[in-house]
């Protein structure tokens, strides 16, 4: 499906989308920098 034409016809749906990103960005940054500290880490020793 075209982005624009999801757009068009399901607004909604859109905006939830946006809005499930926002509220999961937080938790997939803490992941992110949980990981590449922890990978630090094991490159260290």
């Amino acid at each position: 499906m075209q982005i624009t034409e999801a757009l068009l016809s399901e607004p909604g749906e859109i905006r939830r989308f946006v809005q499930q990103a926002v509220d999961h960005w937080p938790h997939l940054l803490a992941i992110h920098f949980t990981l590449h500290s922890t990978r630090v880490n094991i490159d260290d020793y």
